[in-house]
Order: C-alpha cells, then sequence, then structure tokens
C-alpha cells in the first residue's frame, strides 16, 4: 500500500516539476521574444520618421520647395538625411540583436517555435531596409527634379519675353503703318490752290 502511495506522490511531483518547467520555459520564451521584437519595433520607428522627413521631397511638391529658399531646403534635406542616418543605425542594431539570438535560441531551452517568429522579425527588417532606400531615392532624385523645373522655368520666362518683345516690335510697326497711312491721306486731301504755283502776273506784280 505504501508503495503506491509513494509512487502517486512521485508521480503528482514530477508533474508538477515538468509543469513548472514547461512555465518556466514559456515565460522565458515570451520575455525572449519581447525583447527581440522591441529592437524591431524601435528600429520601425526611426523608418517611419525617415519615411515622414522623406515625404516633403514627393514629386507632387516640387513646385512648392521650389519657391521656398535655400536655407530652408538645405535644412530639410538635411533632417532627411539624419533621419536616414539614425534609421540605418538602428535596423543594423537590430539585425545584429535577433542574428545573436537565433544563435542563443540554439543552445536554450525555449521552444521550437522561437526560430521562425525570429526569422519573422528579421523580414520585418528587411522591409525597413527597403523603405529606407525608396526614401532615401526620393530625396535623392529631388536635385535633379529641382533642376528640371527651374530649367523649364527658365526656358519659359525667355519665351514669354520674346514673345513680349515680338509684340512690342508688332505694335511698333503698325504704328509707322498708320502714320505712313495718315500722311498720305493728309497729302490726296489737301487744298489745291494751297499747292498750285503762282501765277505770272502775281509774280510780275510782286
Amino acid at each position: 500500500g505504501r508503495l503506491k502511495e509513494y509512487q502517486k506522490q512521485l508521480e503528482s511531483h514530477s508533474k508538477r516539476l515538468t509543469d513548472i518547467k514547461t512555465n518556466t520555459c514559456t515565460r522565458k520564451k515570451k520575455a525572449f521574444l519581447r525583447e527581440a521584437e522591441a529592437h524591431v519595433v524601435e528600429a520601425e520607428a526611426t523608418v517611419k520618421a525617415m519615411a515622414t522627413a522623406a515625404a516633403r521631397f514627393d514629386e507632387g511638391n516640387a513646385a512648392k520647395l521650389a519657391e521656398l529658399p535655400a536655407e530652408e531646403l538645405r535644412a530639410a534635406g538635411e533632417e532627411a538625411s539624419k533621419a536616414e542616418a539614425a534609421a540605418n543605425a538602428k535596423l543594423a542594431e537590430a539585425r545584429k540583436y535577433i542574428h545573436a539570438r537565433q544563435i542563443e535560441a540554439k543552445g536554450k531551452d525555449i521552444g521550437d517555435d522561437v526560430g521562425p517568429e525570429l526569422a519573422k522579425y528579421n523580414a520585418r527588417i528587411s522591409a525597413g531596409q527597403g523603405e529606407v532606400a525608396k526614401c532615401k531615392k526620393l530625396v535623392g532624385g529631388f536635385g535633379e527634379r529641382l533642376q528640371a523645373l527651374k530649367a523649364l522655368e527658365e526656358v519659359a520666362g525667355k519665351v514669354a519675353a520674346a514673345e513680349a518683345k515680338a509684340d512690342e516690335a508688332c505694335g511698333k510697326v503698325e504704328a509707322l503703318e498708320d502714320g505712313a497711312k495718315k500722311a498720305e491721306g493728309e497729302g490726296q486731301t489737301a487744298d489745291p490752290a494751297e499747292t498750285a504755283e503762282p501765277s505770272f502776273e502775281a509774280v510780275k506784280t510782286a
């Protein structure tokens, strides 16, 4: 009878020990993944900041930005560059951390499903790096778009000036033609008595 009682107690203690071990493993896994995700979330926040800074350089804002003073444009460019540097640094840090956790997870009893979760975090980091590259291209291409816009405006200004000069020249030509027609008309309507040569007798009397 006592042997069976001891066996039951042993089984109870073994089950309890297994439960404790399982719960401990679950807590470790959650803490492990929570810390890893925190690094990824922090990196993603810097990517969002980079996207916000780069949004000002969207093609649709080119005309608006072209009107800004050079100092403001330079400041906007510097802000985007700093945001890019911060995002790249945090993404690299998160990537390094996840890689270290992947190696660490192989030597710890924290569950087989940790690996796939860490792989998901790595995928999020890759997505963030792709977003940064896209934003960098947007900011870098703004200078070319701005130069093209200014060149277009310069050409438009030259065309407008040429058209104004042409209109002015046409106006002068029309004025000259009107003056010539007016003079010609006055000559045709002059009084014959005023334009006739003096008679012989009039000359003799004089």
